[in-house]
């Protein structure tokens, strides 16, 4: 089931140099379940708990029942009620934003951030989830980097840093955009050219339907996926593979995706036609995102 991703176009993405006092970069040791990553950590006014790791969401949300009743929040009506997308479309279940005064996880800190509230947000097996981690926090540092490495032993790590900490040189990187704050690359299908939005949040990768007719996914007979986010609509999507895919120049081959309802960004030279989920994001050990230099790379 794919749950709770977030697919917003909001606030600007505020940009923290590593050596500003505010702030300190570091590591966190992440936890995958379900097809997604966490961290526990917490925001002020808040226990600590889990919380989603998710660039497929411009903004933080925490759960009003994860904050101490102190917290003050500033209620938002329609007018100034932002514009957060999920997978059936406009969320309406935001109750107001919040200015904490920090969000710790590991040696992670990030200070002064702006969070919008709900009520509640979705379980994990018998476990809360206190908030979702999106591009206003995890943008931030210069760099960013997820490590997964599965096995008898799995260990997930997401790094924050400094881009002078990384080689300079531009090898192996390809490039990527950020449009209304979406994380978009370049790619294809079978070798028919895509634009997707690359999405930690996400469990499982989706394509539009068009895309799919001309992309000739083959669809696997029988089976429908239900999915639901924080709309807490559900919806259905068809299981279909193809021979390959390309995220920037990186070929995967034998790759599984679901062809259903999606957000599309449009923009002057694209428009998306897929979402890059964790179920092809975890076929490599390593994903770098430089927002510095506008690229990534992924290694096997």
């Amino acid at each position: 089931m794919i749950c709770c991703t977030i697919l917003p176009a909001f606030a600007p993405i505020n940009r923290v140099r590593a050596d500003d006092e505010q702030t300190a970069y570091g590591t966190t040791v992440m936890e995958y379940s379900d097809g997604r990553f966490f961290v526990m950590g917490h925001v002020e006014g808040s226990r600590v708990g889990r919380f989603l790791i998710d660039l497929g969401a411009s903004n933080t949300i925490i759960a009003r029942s994860a904050l101490s009743s102190s917290v003050d929040m500033q209620e938002l009506d329609d007018e100034r009620l932002p514009e957060i997308m999920g997978l059936q479309g406009k969320i309406t279940d935001i109750k107001g934003r919040m200015n904490l005064g920090y969000f710790k996880t590991g040696t992670i800190r990030i200070k002064n951030i702006t969070a919008l509230v709900v009520d509640s947000l979705m379980k994990m097996g018998d476990r809360d989830v206190s908030g979702i981690l999106g591009l206003d926090i995890l943008g931030r540092a210069p760099c960013l980097k997820i490590l997964m490495s599965p096995g008898r032993k799995p260990k997930y790590e997401l790094q924050m840093y400094a881009c002078d900490e990384i080689d300079a040189d531009s090898t192996n990187y390809d490039s990527l955009m950020i449009q209304n704050d979406y994380i978009i690359i370049s790619g294809a299908i079978n070798g028919r050219p895509l634009s997707f939005i690359l999405d930690t949040g996400i469990k499982n990768s989706l394509i539009t339907p068009e895309a799919a007719r001309e992309s000739h996914v083959i669809l696997d007979s029988n089976f429908i996926m239900v999915y639901q986010g924080l709309d807490r609509l559900s919806d259905t999507a068809v299981a279909g593979h193809v021979s390959y895919a390309l995220l920037g120049n990186t070929r995967v081959d034998r790759v599984g995706l679901f062809v259903g309802k999606m957000p599309i960004v449009q923009g002057e030279s694209f428009r998306t036609e897929g979402i890059i989920g964790n179920d092809i994001l975890t076929r490599f050990r390593q994903l770098e995102i430089d927002f510095t230099r506008k690229r990534f790379r992924l290694i096997p």
